[in-house]
This record gives C-alpha cells, sequence and structure tokens, in this order.
C-alpha cells in the first residue's frame, strides 16, 4: 500500500519498519503530522477524516480545546510528579469522579489497558480463589502474560507462551450471530454455550474467577 503515500510518508515508513519491533501492526500507512477535530493531515498534506475522532479512551476529538487548555495548565506547574511516590490534587479529583460514575468505593489506575486487565484477573484470582476465566473469540485484552491468555483475535499472538487456563466461546452479538441463527434463537444459543462451559463441560462453578468481555470490538 505504499504506493499510495507520499515521499516523505515511504520514507518514514521504510525506517519505522527497519527500527520498530514488527509486533507493533500499523494496518493502514498513515504517517500523521497534525490534525484537529476529525481531520488528520498527514506529514505530505493529505487529509483524511476519522470517523471516530481518535482511538479508544482519545476519543474526545483530535486537538480539543478543553483537553488543550487542561494540558497547558498542568505544564505550566509541572509535567509529572511521580503519583506512586508522592499525593496530588489531580489525581484525587479524577478518583472522585471515577466514583461517581461507577458506584465502587476505590481506584487503581493504570498505564494501559493490558496493565488494567492483568490488575482485574490478579484480583478475581486473589478474591475467589479459584483458577479459570472464560473470555470470547476475536477478542483482544493485551500481549501481556496473563492478558494474553484471554486475547484470542490472532493465534499468532499466543505462539510458544504458556497460558493462565481460559475457555473461550462465542460472543452473543444478534446483529452478526456468530451460529449464523437468527433473533432471538441466537441470544439464547450463545448463553447456552456459556452455560455449557461454567455448569456442564469444562469448568465449573467452583473453577471461574471471571468472565473477560471486550464488547466492543
Amino acid at each position: 500500500m505504499l504506493d499510495t503515500v507520499g515521499p516523505k510518508a515511504r520514507e518514514i515508513i521504510w525506517q519505522d519498519c527497519s527500527m520498530v519491533s514488527a509486533c507493533v501492526a500499523r494496518p493502514y500507512p498513515l504517517v500523521v503530522d497534525r490534525a484537529k477535530g476529525s481531520v488528520v493531515k498527514d506529514i505530505d498534506g493529505k487529509e483524511y477524516i476519522d470517523f471516530i475522532a481518535g482511538i479508544a479512551v482519545m476519543n474526545a476529538g483530535y486537538s480539543n480545546p478543553e483537553v488543550k487548555a487542561a494540558i497547558s495548565a498542568q505544564l505550566e506547574k509541572m509535567v509529572h510528579c511521580g503519583y506512586g511516590d508522592f499525593f496530588a490534587e489531580p489525581p484525587l479529583k479524577l478518583a472522585k469522579k471515577l466514583r461517581e460514575l461507577s458506584g465502587y468505593s476505590k481506584v487503581f489506575y493504570c498505564n494501559s489497558g493490558a496493565e488494567s486487565v492483568e490488575a482485574a484477573m490478579k484480583l478475581t484470582l486473589w478474591k475467589t480463589k479459584r483458577q479459570n476465566f472464560i473470555a470470547f473469540y476475536n477478542a483482544f485484552h493485551g500481549r501481556t502474560l496473563g492478558a494474553l491468555s484471554l486475547t484470542c483475535s490472532k493465534a499468532r499472538q499466543k505462539e510458544h507462551f504458556p497460558a493462565i487456563r481460559t475457555v473461550h466461546t462465542d460472543y452473543a452479538y444478534c446483529y452478526r450471530c456468530p451460529m449464523k441463527l437468527e433473533y432471538p434463537s441466537c441470544g439464547i444459543e450463545c448463553a447456552k454455550q456459556i452455560e455449557n462451559l461454567i455448569f456442564r463441560r469444562e469448568l465449573s462453578p467452583e473453577d471461574t474467577a471471571a468472565v473477560f468481555i471486550e464488547p466492543v470490538q
């Protein structure tokens, strides 16, 4: 696909591929230079519309003025204070907001999605004293060793790595039924699969620590 990009982008992509691990997969040869709102401009000046306005937790729109103002205000004070070593007010404000939104009483900050999945796995193993997990086909939960046990999007991601015992099944998504069934029987059959895993076949209620779900894939 390199014939679709400009000369500056092509040069950066070639250099990147020679120095950065191939496990960092980029599905499209886009070399981002700047963006605003939902419009992204590449290093050769070509413009693209990003219909989700930023990936994952960053989908507040590019160069969002409220986000820029908050970052600028913090930069005037300091860049980083080492929250693992000191107390600070901004993380406390966020914790209060998260507690209001979630209903939970405690907050644990993570550096990545994989780290948060690892924390959840450790918490459920410790709390339930059980050893097994249920996850779903096509889901991606991370590449760290524990999260990789749950990931089931590409087989090669798990090659040569030992896994925590995890059983995978189809996610009950009636809009695109994995078993090609019509609604409402599709949702019923997917639910039966999960019940069979827990209560009849490979696992039991006494063994299952948690079910991990990636509802948006």
